[in-house]
């Protein structure tokens, strides 16, 4: 799962920009507790798991910590419920923290251990939570999770491994004739431009030296209910003659959805 780590927040002095950030009243007005405020989300690269914090205020003003209860759903920007879970926070998940707009706010930390999120198809999406005490409840609130929950992995399986494709002319004359015996990948997978680079590797085993047209090979990408997705061609060296062996990295494919599965082959190219 890969993420892209947020500004960590930690104890007593940290400048940070707060997101998310809003007030609610409580429901009821019993307790000391007397609204929420400054609420954000975030994922912690150091410890590897993520932050929900918030902060309680008495009817003076003051920020103050108590026992509550903490709903949490987390929803990405495809609709997928990667976490649904309850927290329980006492006083001593309370701490100082400092932001550049804010200043000083006494908040609490409700921590999500990374391996209870699911991966999902979004890096981005929203976090509903609702807080409630012995004498307090407050209505759902939410905020933002930005570039930081866990994607599926990409996979590709390559067919067919080594083998020998022959290029014929418009005349049926053997042009070329191209094994490839090795070709690896790897995954850039942000949620935003998710890709594959391929590095092929080869030889030219027969055909004629010079036609640079000819030294080209095509590629189908198929997904994991057998629907072509993406096709296209790769033209080797011009200069690559028989005998020559050969390693490319011009193939790449755009557009993968994390979590799929997917198939390339490699065909003779059709004019």
């Amino acid at each position: 799962m890969k993420k892209r780590p947020l500004i960590i927040l930690s104890l007593l002095t940290i400048l940070m920009l707060l997101s998310g950030c809003g007030v609610l009243n409580k429901l009821s007005t019993i307790n000391d507790v007397d609204s929420m405020n400054g609420w954000m989300f975030q994922y912690n690269d150091a410890t590897n798991d993520y932050s929900l914090f918030f902060g309680l205020q008495n009817s003076s003003g003051q920020w103050i910590s108590a026992d509550a209860n903490v709903a949490i759903k987390i929803v990405n920007d495809n609709d997928e419920v990667v976490y649904e879970g309850q927290k329980h926070v006492t006083p001593s998940d309370f701490g100082t923290y400092s932001s550049q707009i804010a200043g000083e706010r006494y908040m609490a930390n409700v921590i999500i251990p990374a391996k209870d999120i699911k991966e999902g198809t979004a890096e981005s999406g929203k976090v509903y939570f609702t807080v409630t005490g012995a004498n307090f409840g407050f209505n759902e609130a939410n905020c933002e999770a930005l570039y930081c929950l866990p994607l599926a992995d990409i996979n590709i399986t390559i067919c067919n491994l080594p083998v020998e494709i022959e290029q014929k002319g418009y005349n049926g004359k053997l042009e070329s004739k191209i094994a490839i015996t090795e070709a690896t990948y790897k995954i850039e997978n942000n949620g935003m431009s998710s890709r594959a680079d391929f590095e092929i590797r080869g030889e030219k085993l027969d055909g004629e030296d010079g036609m640079a047209s000819m030294n080209v090979f095509a590629y189908r990408l198929l997904d994991s209910e057998g629907y072509l997705v993406d096709s296209g061609q790769v033209m080797l060296d011009p200069s690559l003659k028989v005998g020559d062996k050969f390693k490319d990295d011009s193939l790449t494919v755009y557009d993968l959805t994390p979590g799929e599965s997917y198939t390339l082959e490699f065909v003779p190219f059709e004019y």
